[in-house]
């Protein structure tokens, strides 16, 4: 009886985890407020031209951390192609920059000045995939392997 239970549970909330990840068109990426680990505004314009991965993530989840290393080999594979890796919180300051200085990635962490909801972001980890010319490629729902052949080899084709 538990286990048709949970069946049934798991069937009702499917949808909800299935539309969690927000449709990369809702999300005007040029208007969300955020600010360096010093607190100071960020003008996301900074980043056209170039390519991005811009990663939700918290201090919390055990998925946002454990798809970090393999978003560092990616990151370190990708250098010289012009993209840039941004990992993007609205926790506090202090929490965000303790986690980066206890682990060596050379992603840019940023702040998100208003909670993930405010976004429609209801689930995390997720990440876009935007383009040189600012359009999202792809929206990814929860963690990957970013260090993969097939990743590496998708992110490099992203113009």
């Amino acid at each position: 009886m538990i286990g048709k239970m949970r069946i049934l549970i798991y069937l009702a909330l499917l949808p909800l985890f299935l539309s969690s990840c927000k449709n990369p068109g809702d999300i005007q990426w040029e208007n969300i407020s955020v600010s360096d680990l010093n607190g100071q505004a960020v003008d996301l314009s900074q980043y056209k031209g170039k390519r991005l991965l811009v990663n939700l993530w918290a201090t919390w989840c055990g998925p946002c951390r454990a798809e970090m290393p393999s978003m560092e080999v990616a990151r370190a594979g990708l250098e010289d192609h012009d993209f840039v890796f941004i990992a993007l919180s609205d926790e506090p300051w202090d929490r965000i920059q303790s986690f980066k200085e206890s682990h060596n990635y050379g992603f840019e962490f940023l702040r998100l000045n208003d909670p993930l909801k405010s976004l429609g972001i209801f689930s995390i980890p997720q990440t876009y995939i935007i383009d040189s010319k600012g359009n999202v490629v792809k929206a990814i729902n929860g963690s990957i392997d970013w260090g993969s052949k097939e990743s590496l080899s998708f992110l490099q084709s992203v113009p």
